[in-house]
Order: structure tokens, then sequence, then C-alpha cells
């Protein structure tokens, strides 16, 4: 148990709206309906409830890693994006906590998991798409993948920076909430947008040159780029 004094003093009187309540129910179970008010309860059941809707996000993240494998026509590349989507979590509240010193983290935090999987996706999406349109160019300008690669990330990274800054911007408006729970909540959701933004914009790019080079062409990937490979050819 900690040595805080304020959250032993909640954890007693936890203990005790509960013990209550077990025994409010005994005494008053022939009532075909009474209605017991508290804080804690209320805390409690919230929790219950977010905690079985953020159970959905497994089912979510499940989704949009087939979409990715779908469109990005790679396991590889898909893995890296869920990769980077999951990283930018732990990244943030090590961020919040340790740099912003706001340790205060709720359940409502965990629903961003659906917020950033949705702008995250978009903006590989975009990055992706930049570098396969990259490859239609005159081939006398963007005969390597370095000029490639600098292209698809001017191109890329200035659609991105503008969805990703505002939806960032509006989360973090939640700040002048006066109540602290929300205004926790906007700065965690207003700091994993851009968290999120820097690691697909350093990281996505290399694992694109990776895959190119090294796994884009091998026969365990060839399902996926037939087509793409007789049109070089």
């Amino acid at each position: 148990m900690s040595d805080d004094p304020d959250k032993k003093q909640k954890e007693y009187y936890k203990k005790f709206i509960f013990s209550l309540e077990e025994s409010l129910l005994e005494e008053f179970k022939d009532f075909k309906e009474f209605d017991l008010v508290s804080t804690v309860l209320t805390d409690d059941i919230f929790s219950e409830l977010v905690a079985s809707d953020t159970s959905f996000s497994v089912f979510s993240v499940m989704l949009v890693y087939c979409y990715c494998v779908f469109h990005l026509q790679s396991f590889f590349l898909s893995s890296i994006g869920i990769t980077i989507i999951l990283l930018s979590f732990p990244i943030t509240t090590l961020m919040t906590e340790g740099v912003f010193r706001v340790t205060f983290f709720s359940s409502m935090h965990t629903l961003t998991v659906f917020i950033v999987l949705g702008i995250s996706a978009d903006n590989i999406f975009v990055l992706f798409d930049a570098w396969r349109q990259s490859e239609k160019l005159n081939p006398r300008i963007m005969d390597t993948k370095a000029k490639r690669m600098a292209y698809t990330w001017r191109r890329a990274v200035r659609a991105i920076t503008v969805t990703a800054s505002t939806t960032a911007v509006a989360f973090a408006a939640n700040i002048f909430s006066p109540l602290m729970p929300i205004a926790a909540f906007g700065i965690f959701a207003g700091a994993i947008i851009p968290m999120n933004f820097i690691l697909i914009i350093l990281i996505f790019p290399a694992a694109i040159i990776f895959f190119d080079e090294n796994i884009k062409n091998r026969k365990c990937c060839g399902c996926f780029f037939k087509n793409s490979n007789k049109s070089e050819v």
C-alpha cells in the first residue's frame, strides 16, 4: 500500500462504501427498485463501462491491420505501421508524466486508441501513396530511391502536418477546462497526435526503403506484387 495519506484515505473510503453497498443490497433485497448514490460507486460503474468498451479496441486494431495489409500489400509495412501506433502510447505517457508532470490517468485516456488508429492509418496511407506516385514520374528525375523518397517526404509530410496539427490543437483546447479529468485528457490527446506524427515521418520512410530493397521481390511476398513486378519488367 502506498505511503500517500490521501491515497490511503481514498482506499479506506472505497472499502467502506463497497461494504455498505453489500449490506444495503442484502437489507433491502425485497424492494423492487432503489438507488445508491455515491461518487465512488459512480466512478466504479463508469470505469467498468469504459473498460468493457476499450476491449473493443483489440478488434479495431485487428481491423485496421487487415485493411493496412490490403492497401499497402505488405505484412511487413502493416506490422511496422501498427507498431508505430502502439508505441506512441507509452512514449506519450512518459512525456506527459515525466515532462508535463501530469500523473492523472483515467479510463477516458484509453479511448484515444480509436482516434489515433484512424489518424495514423490515414497518415501512413498518404505517405505510401505518395511513394507509389513517385514511381510514375520522369525516370530521369526520379532515377534513385533517395530522390523518390525526398519527393515522397515533401509531398506527404506537407499534407499530414496540416491534419495532425489541427487535430492536436482541437484536443489541446480541453486543457483550459476547469474539470481536471477533461484537462488531463486534453493534454494527453493533444500530445499523442504530434508524437505519433513524428514517429511516422521518421520511421515509416525508412521502413518503405528497407521493404523496397530487401523484401518486396521475395517469393513470400510475390502474391502481393505479381502485377507490379510484371509492369516493371
